[in-house]
């Protein structure tokens, strides 16, 4: 079982460099657990691997987080494939069809590690349509790597910090981005935003 829970979708962001979002979950499978294997790592290039990945991670026992990075625009993300779009609706299916292969908790909570399309819309498709989801996190803005990817670690940090349901530690989660790191994430080219169901309505914890 992966101790940290987590499962990182990872595209092709360049064709001729290695870069990579991949040391970041390296360093914090190592603090935590001294071991840089304690995650569960993939790199699609298609749509039909993508989902492929995704239910091979739900049904993987432990993993109830999904990270995906990849190039974004406003309705879509960007695979290594030219062809290779997803959009919020593509997610929503690849969800639902992989919490089916398992048992509760399933992928509660989502990290949209990619350029603009972390938005209230998108976040609204896929709460409303993914039952077993709680929380949508991400950027509706271009974003800096080195920026966004210091941003994702303090992230994650906090998050294996946390106890409770997965509703319970990403409100704590909020309520410490809300204290220690507001300023960048209310920053207009970072736009960082965690959604959660509200009173059957979807709202930002970030702006409460």
């Amino acid at each position: 079982m992966p101790r940290l829970r987590i499962g990182v979708v990872e595209a092709r962001w360049e064709e001729r460099r290695n870069r990579s979002i991949k040391p970041l979950f390296d360093v914090l499978s190592e603090l935590y657990y001294s071991s840089t294997h304690e995650y569960e790592y993939e790199m699609p290039s298609t749509r039909e691997s993508f989902a492929e990945c995704v239910k091979r991670l739900a049904g993987k026992a432990g993993i109830d987080v999904l990270y995906v990075a990849a190039h974004g625009a406003r309705n879509s993300i960007q695979l290594h494939g030219r062809d290779a779009k997803l959009t919020a609706d593509d997610l929503v299916i690849s969800l639902r069809d992989a919490n089916r292969t398992r048992s509760n908790p399933g992928i509660s909570g989502l990290f949209l590690g990619t350029c603009q399309f972390g938005t209230e819309k998108v976040a609204e498709t896929l709460l409303s349509n993914v039952p077993r989801l709680q929380w949508v996190a991400g950027y509706n803005s271009d974003i800096d790597f080195i920026e966004s990817s210091a941003l994702d670690l303090l992230f994650f940090n906090d998050l294996l910090k946390r106890r409770g349901t997965p509703d319970e530690k990403i409100r704590r989660v909020a309520t410490y981005f809300r204290k220690n790191v507001a300023r960048l994430c209310a920053r207009t080219d970072v736009g960082f935003s965690i959604y959660v169901r509200n009173q059957g309505e979807v709202s930002d914890l970030l702006s409460v």
